[in-house]
């Protein structure tokens, strides 16, 4: 069965196109997620771009950043305060939690919009997923913002 199959029957939709200009990567694959609401606005929406350096994919870009990540296990996503000292409360907790930390990518930090400062992301490669109580441990640190554990 192929890809727009599948999507079309989970209700997905999807969008092909072609550019000439990979930028620095001789290739190059770019998705657009969306989600909408039943009343039709777009309720949030992500670009994630990625190809292959040698044999291994990589993450490339995510929204506006630039990152390099390889896409495997999970990997851990915070937007929080711009403060310093994240880094480490972030390594302490997962230590203390036995969690291990493979790569860490951050984010410069962009002007806040809701007059909170700026803030920063963080994206947390892991040999293993955090329990939900880790990752709630993780969420009521004072500079989190958001916190999101996703499976690849």
């Amino acid at each position: 069965m192929s890809a727009p199959v599948i999507a079309r029957e989970r209700g997905i939709r999807l969008f092909e196109s072609q550019e000439e200009e990979a930028h620095s990567w001789q290739s190059l694959i770019k998705v657009r997620a969306s989600s909408r609401p039943r009343d039709g606005r777009v309720d949030e929406s992500h670009v994630v771009a990625g190809t292959v350096f040698g044999r291994v994919p990589r993450l490339v870009r995510i929204d506006d950043l630039h990152v390099d990540l390889e896409p495997r296990g999970p990997i851990l996503i915070t937007l929080h305060a711009d403060v310093p000292g994240v880094v480490g409360m972030l390594g302490t907790l997962l230590g203390e939690e036995r969690v291990n930390i493979r790569r860490i990518e951050l984010g410069p930090a962009t002007e806040g919009t809701d007059g909170a400062g700026r803030t920063a992301r963080g994206f947390l490669s892991l040999y293993e997923a955090p329990t939900k109580e880790v990752v709630a441990k993780i969420a009521a640190l004072p500079p989190m913002k958001a916190v999101k554990l996703v499976r690849l």
